[in-house]
């Protein structure tokens, strides 16, 4: 079992530094969601789209990223993002399985339980990936949901789960932990939303420390934004 921090070299934090970063990165994300709204009305006159705020949003988490690292004198290396290797598709494609397999079980389990809390997490997705396409073209709305992937990963799976790693320990507890503060960051999505998402943070964090890359995770997890997104604009929600 490999670490998600791949330089031998890199300076071990103490757990306190650790957990400022941790701090940091839950404070990080609201900040620049909430910054990148206000940067775009104080540069334009109307209302900015979705798509935009959520750029300017994925900018501003990669600059804090850095900045975070430059602190520790720390490289991106550091925190999973190796050079890419041969067997990352491969690899992303197993993760992708592993992640869809996860949430056909929960979405059988809510459908039976609830099927109106299935149908409104749907239109609650559909309402977001009609508001993130709009006026956007389709390769456009490609390039951002490949960006925010690996934004999001570089934030959950490197930065993150390298912290709680060096605080906790083990494999599981860091895995569990940056998969529950994951979801958090999607508590827009209501509460089947945030089970799904931690599920998902879950099954990324496993294979990135497995594997000591984030690549698998960044790809799989910019397919399943695709993926959803291109469904959710050009067909719609599903009858259920």
């Amino acid at each position: 079992m490999q670490d998600a921090t791949s330089d031998g070299n890199a300076r071990r934090l103490t757990r306190r530094e650790a957990a400022f970063d941790v701090v940091a990165v839950i404070v990080l994300v609201p900040t620049a969601a909430i910054g990148s709204g206000v940067l775009l009305g104080f540069l334009f006159a109307s209302p900015p789209r979705l798509a935009d705020v959520v750029l300017v949003q994925a900018l501003l988490v990669l600059v804090g990223v850095y900045a975070l690292l430059e602190r520790r004198g720390s490289r991106f290396a550091e925190i999973g993002l190796v050079s890419p290797r041969a067997n990352d598709p491969g690899r992303a494609l197993l993760v992708l399985l592993a992640a869809f397999g996860v949430n056909a079980a929960l979405t059988v389990a809510i459908f039976a339980w609830s099927p109106a809390t299935l149908e409104e997490h749907l239109q609650g997705l559909e309402s977001v990936a009609l508001g993130l396409t709009e006026g956007v073209p389709l390769a456009a709305t490609i390039a951002l949901l490949l960006l925010v992937g690996f934004y999001e990963e570089i934030l959950a799976r490197g930065l993150l789960l390298t912290r709680l790693r060096q605080i906790l320990g083990g494999y599981w507890p860091p895995a569990i932990v940056s998969a529950l503060l994951f979801a958090l960051g999607h508590f827009y999505q209501g509460l089947y939303g945030m089970v799904q998402t931690a599920l998902l943070g879950l099954v990324l964090a496993a294979f990135t420390l497995r594997w000591g890359t984030l690549w698998p995770a960044i790809l799989a997890h910019s397919a399943v934004n695709i993926l959803s997104v291109v469904q959710l604009r050009e067909i719609g929600i599903p009858d259920l």
